[in-house]
């Protein structure tokens, strides 16, 4: 049985102005809503300091770096990397450096299940690492996880002291880089059940669409007849599902050191991928 979780939502006064302007467009709005609330619970875990090297995980545009940029160009010593396997136009991090932001700001092109962070020179000088990311699409949430724990493990042991990652698309993870095998082992779930959870959690945001793999699934062996269940059944089962996975990767970092939380970082009119999780490491 898996614990209610809270909803902690958090402004950040950084981005009051941009919220509050009447000119600015509703969908950009609740992204801003929801960098405010991730900005500020990053300030919370006590994980903005100097002499840190912040990593943006599937960064695209680079609005979360650009707003954390604000936060603290005035720190001593702070590094800016972000990484994305695709080329944006109209990067924000482009629009940092233009403000003559005294911050290092690096970006990679590269896919997440290759990079190695302690082969990157520019940023091995800062004492500190932490990842950032929001909507982390299915497989890279995971994908980001075991980058950041590699890092911390290898001989070198660069010093990840806590991320933040908004999760996004369950339904596109996948059980080889999925971190939290072993805790669905513990639940009794199979290795080929893995696809059967990926597609009920797209039920929290589609409840009405069935998947191919689910209606096989209900068909041979379920005594629960899918037909019948309401839209609103449909997503309330999604989002336990989602719950499922992502605990899983709570336990995950757990068991590697970090001290670990799920919240709800926002509201279901914002964003109905609303979870995102903290973790927290004591410094080396």
């Amino acid at each position: 049985m898996l614990p209610q979780f809270s909803e902690i939502i958090l402004e950040h006064e950084i981005l009051r102005d941009k919220v509050n302007d009447d000119t600015c467009g509703k969908t950009v709005k609740k992204h801003l809503l929801q960098n405010a609330s991730l900005l500020s619970h990053l300030e919370r875990a006590n994980l903005v300091k100097e002499d840190t090297c912040f990593i943006e995980f599937g960064a695209g545009k680079g609005k979360l770096t650009y707003w954390l940029g604000q936060i603290i160009k005035d720190k001593k010593g702070c590094c800016m990397l972000l990484v994305d396997r695709s080329s944006h136009r109209h990067k924000s991090d482009n629009k940092l450096k233009k403000e003559q932001s005294p911050l290092v700001i690096e970006r990679i092109r590269a896919d997440i299940a290759d990079l190695k962070l302690n082969e990157i020179t520019e940023i091995q000088k800062f004492k500190y690492k932490v990842g950032i990311a929001k909507h982390l699409c299915g497989v890279a949430t995971d994908l980001t996880i075991s980058c950041l724990v590699q890092a911390m493990q290898s001989e070198s042991k660069c010093n990840v002291v806590g991320l933040i990652i908004a999760f996004c698309c369950h339904h596109r993870c996948e059980y080889a880089p999925y971190v939290g095998k072993a805790f669905l082992e513990q639940c009794g779930f199979t290795s080929n059940e893995f696809t059967v959870l990926c597609s009920i959690a797209s039920w929290a945001t589609c409840g009405s669409s069935l998947s191919k793999a689910t209606k096989i699934s209900s068909a041979e062996n379920t005594r629960t007849n899918v037909k019948t269940l309401t839209t609103r059944e449909r997503e309330e089962i999604g989002r336990k599902v989602k719950s499922l996975l992502n605990w899983g990767r709570l336990e995950y970092l757990r068991s590697v050191g970090f001290q670990s939380n799920l919240i709800y970082y926002t509201t279901t009119d914002v964003s109905l991928e609303n979870m995102c999780i903290i973790a927290t490491k004591n410094e080396i």
